[in-house]
C-alpha cells in the first residue's frame, strides 16, 4: 500500500484500539498482531472466529454440478485454489508443483494482480497452458459448486489473518 495510506491507516486503527472498550478480533494471529503492533492488553481483545456465506453449506445436485462443470469445461478431476493472485498468496509455487503431478489440472478463481504476469510467464515458459485454467466471472451461487467438483482444495498463502477458502473449502467437504 502508498506509505501515506499506511500512515492514515496506522493513525486510525490505533485511535481504534485506543478509544474501544473491547476489540473483535477473526483470528489469534490478528489477535497477536494487535497486541504487538498497537501495544493494546491481550484482555482488551475478543477472538470471534469468521464463518462463510450458506451457500457452501449446502450439497449440490448432480444436475448442478454438471451444468457447472460444462459453463465453465471443468474437468472430471482438478485441483483448486480460491484467492486474489497476488505475491503473499503463494499460487506460484502451485504452478511450479504441477510438473511433479502428473495430469491433474489446476482450476484457479480469483482477482489478478500485477503478480498474475508472473505466474503467466512461468506457465508458458514451462509449457503448462493445457494444465491451468483460470475462471473468470464465477458468480456466489457457482462458487460452491466448484468446490464441491474439486478433487482437492490447496491454500498456499504465506501470511493469512484468516484464510476464508479454507472455511469454504472445509464447509463445502472439499479435502
Amino acid at each position: 500500500y502508498p506509505f501515506l495510506d499506511r500512515k492514515i491507516y496506522n493513525k486510525k486503527f490505533r485511535h481504534a484500539c485506543d478509544i474501544a472498550d473491547t476489540i473483535i478480533a477473526i483470528s489469534e494471529e490478528t489477535k497477536r498482531d494487535i497486541e504487538k503492533y498497537f501495544f493494546i492488553p491481550e484482555n482488551k481483545i475478543q477472538v470471534v472466529y469468521q464463518s462463510c456465506d450458506e451457500a457452501f453449506y449446502k450439497t449440490y445436485s448432480e444436475a448442478a454440478k454438471k451444468s457447472i462443470q460444462e459453463k465453465f469445461k471443468l474437468p472430471a478431476d482438478f485441483l483448486f485454489y480460491v484467492g486474489t493472485i497476488e505475491e503473499r498468496k503463494n499460487l506460484l509455487t502451485i504452478v511450479k508443483a504441477l510438473k511433479n503431478v502428473k495430469d491433474i489440472p489446476l482450476v484457479v478463481v480469483g482477482r489478478k494482480t500485477s503478480y498474475f504476469e508472473k505466474v503467466k510467464a512461468y506457465i508458458k515458459e514451462h509449457k503448462l497452458e493445457q494444465r491451468v485454467l483460470f475462471l473468470e466471472n464465477v458468480s456466489n451461487q457457482e462458487l460452491p459448486v466448484i468446490y464441491q467438483l474439486a478433487s482437492i482444495f490447496i491454500f498456499p498463502s504465506l501470511f493469512e489473518g484468516f484464510g476464508i477458502p479454507i472455511i469454504e473449502a472445509l464447509t463445502s467437504k472439499t479435502p
